[in-house]
């Protein structure tokens, strides 16, 4: 139950792949560039907003400051939406197992062990 609540997100190793074994690489590689990769969306979307806010702020007419403000909700909801998605696939490679895994009895995850085993 632990795997289903991502308790071995960051310990790959103790992870029971449970004829799982082939995800253990990608996982590995996926959990290794987790941080790497917020933090350089982060700051790259921290960026942007801080632009997207000039605009903004120095936009001459009302047409612009509309456009600068819709710019600037899509950019940061763009930035939640990658972040969000990074930890949830990462999270997801290490549950496998116990999602699909030989002690599932639910029948949609035991047909679908079957088409990834």
């Amino acid at each position: 139950m632990n795997q289903l609540m991502g308790a071995g997100l960051f310990n790959i190793d103790d992870i029971d792949w449970g004829g799982f074994e082939w995800l253990a690489p990608i996982a590995k590689f996926l959990v290794s560039l987790l941080i790497p990769i917020t933090i350089i969306v982060a700051i790259a979307g921290a960026i942007w907003v801080i632009i997207l806010g000039v605009r903004l702020a120095r936009a001459e007419s009302a047409d612009k400051a509309t456009e600068a403000k819709k710019a600037l909700i899509n950019v940061a909801v763009a930035i939640i939406a990658v972040i969000v998605f990074i930890w949830l696939l990462s999270w997801f490679v290490t549950a496998v197992p116990g999602l699909f895994g030989e002690g599932a009895t639910n029948p949609i995850s035991s047909s679908i062990s079957a088409l990834l085993k």
